[in-house]
């Protein structure tokens, strides 16, 4: 990583961050092409490499970044309190509206981190990968008090919140305010169940 990078402009350095996570979330490691990420980008592919040096460094900028942004969005605690995991999740995601706001992808390309299976890119982050499995561990044990199956709830919120979010990207621009309100209505809709 250079650090030259951080000597752009706000506004490029996050269309690129974008850029590079929307290809990645979208291909995965191996079928993510560079030649994407800077058309995505608007940038040159030696201006890509200048910043990152190799694809697999431009991989693990986004990881590391993206986990810094949430775990600053999520402060080092969540506050406890939650009786549920509907209640927990619903702090996570009003938690993480800015950084869907500016990083649309960012959640989503967590979740094809913990799914990847190319090992150059599992070593290469697997730190990351132990701080986001932990991040996750440590917000769920916060809603310990639920009665049910809780290994179902988690991953049918989860399913159905990355569904919708893969939808709203898939439909254009990204509105996170829109998408924040839809996924609300989705949780009130497990609360009563």
């Amino acid at each position: 990583m250079n650090e030259k990078f951080f000597d752009l402009s706000k506004e490029k350095q996050d269309r690129i961050i974008n850029a590079v996570l929307k290809i990645f979330t979208l291909e995965g490691y191996s079928h993510a092409a560079t030649d994407d990420m800077v058309k995505e980008a608007g940038i040159s592919k030696g201006l890509l490499f200048h910043y990152f040096g190799t694809k697999l460094g431009a991989y693990r900028f986004v990881c590391s970044y993206v986990l810094r942004y949430l775990r600053f969005e999520l402060g080092e605690e969540l506050p406890t309190g939650f009786d549920t995991p509907v209640e927990l999740t619903g702090a996570v995601l009003k938690g993480c509206s800015n950084l869907l706001r500016t990083y649309p992808y960012s959640l989503l390309f967590l979740r094809s981190c913990v799914r990847e299976e190319n090992e150059e890119a599992l070593t290469a982050t697997a730190e990351e990968r132990a701080s986001a499995a932990e991040i996750i561990a440590s917000m769920r044990r916060k809603a310990l008090v639920y009665e049910g199956d809780v290994t179902r709830l988690w991953k049918s919120m989860d399913y159905t919140l990355m569904g919708l979010m893969e939808d709203h990207l898939r439909a254009g621009e990204f509105n996170a305010e829109r998408y924040l309100t839809e996924a609300g209505s989705y949780l009130e809709v497990f609360a009563k169940n």
